[in-house]
């Protein structure tokens, strides 16, 4: 149960990451770098702890869909981008992927 809680905040912590690259592209230079650091090593350290119990194929696909749904998700309600319906059926599979995986674990 721990290795999935430390999977779970190392994808929040690859969203902390991405923040940093979105506010990189806008001029914010070192608070940017400082949370793409930060956001980017405490996310991979924890996927590697979490690595150690469940199987990386699945440890690193959670991983990732948590960082582009809530990379997603925040560029939505802090950037304002738009989600759209394509958009967001297209998120509604990443998570079907990720279910249909730990089902066939």
């Amino acid at each position: 149960m721990l290795a999935w809680a430390a999977l779970v905040a190392a994808g929040v912590f690859e969203v902390v990451g991405v923040q940093g690259f979105q506010m990189l592209t806008r001029s914010r230079i070192v608070p940017g770098l400082a949370r793409l650091v930060a956001g980017f090593g405490i996310g991979l350290t924890l996927l590697h702890m979490a690595a150690q119990q469940i199987p990386l194929g699945i440890a690193y696909a959670v991983f990732s869909a948590i960082g582009t749904i809530g990379s997603t998700l925040v560029g939505v309600f802090v950037w304002h981008e738009t989600l759209g319906l394509r958009r967001g059926g297209w998120l509604c599979v990443v998570i079907g992927a990720i279910i249909g995986l730990k089902l066939c674990q």
